[in-house]
């Protein structure tokens, strides 16, 4: 994505609006045209990261309304109202693509749901887990040989990890899903340094 431009709500008075309009609230997933995910905290978030309307793929909120972006006055970008469901099962198909394309920026694997809404709802915690605010979330519990730590984010757990190793009992989100943590490379060749950890869920806490 590209760097952030001047960006603004659609009108509520936008002439033959048909469709939903974005509320300040409203949280979103956004995909941009390269197939990179980012979670949105507001519609400013969602037009702010673009340049120009076509470079976002969609831009879907919780219900799974899509978005359009819009070019605005003197070129900043907003978030027209939503006349249309997104595909959600291209979004799968891409976030499978998101995730064996870039494992270190994507790296918690939920087991799936079946329903298109459910794997959008679990989409939303996994992206709000390793984007938002540690505040905006919740702890971390980490079962490490017997001793329990609390971690405020990801990034947190994976410092803990990295020095204390993956010898650990369970790993469990704010939401409730537990993980097996597993060392990974995306090349043998690589230096211990280069590798990272995975987080694939095996239940429900």
């Amino acid at each position: 994505m590209g760097s952030r431009t001047t960006a603004s709500v659609a009108d509520p008075q936008a002439a033959m609006a048909t469709g939903a309009q974005p509320a300040d609230n409203m949280d979103f997933i956004s995909v941009d045209d390269g197939g990179s995910f980012a979670y949105e905290p507001s519609p400013q978030a969602a037009a702010g990261d673009f340049e120009y309307a076509g470079e976002a793929a969609c831009i879907v909120d919780r219900q799974g309304n899509n978005y359009p972006l819009h070019v605005h006055g003197l070129g900043s970008i907003m978030l027209g109202p939503s006349r249309e469901k997104a595909d959600l099962p291209w979004m799968r198909r891409a976030w499978h693509a998101a995730q064996s394309r870039e494992p270190r920026r994507y790296p918690l694997i939920r087991r799936e749901p079946d329903s298109d809404l459910d794997f959008l709802g679990s989409l939303f915690e996994v992206l709000t887990l390793l984007q938002a605010a540690p505040s905006a979330v919740g702890s971390w519990t980490v079962d490490l040989d017997g001793r329990d730590y609390k971690v405020e984010s990801i990034q947190d757990l994976n410092v803990l990890l990295a020095r204390e190793g993956l010898t650990v009992a369970a790993v469990e989100d704010p939401y409730g899903h537990r993980y097996r943590p597993e060392r990974h490379s995306q090349h043998a060749l690589l230096p211990r340094e280069r590798h990272f950890a995975l987080y694939r869920e095996v239940g429900r806490g």
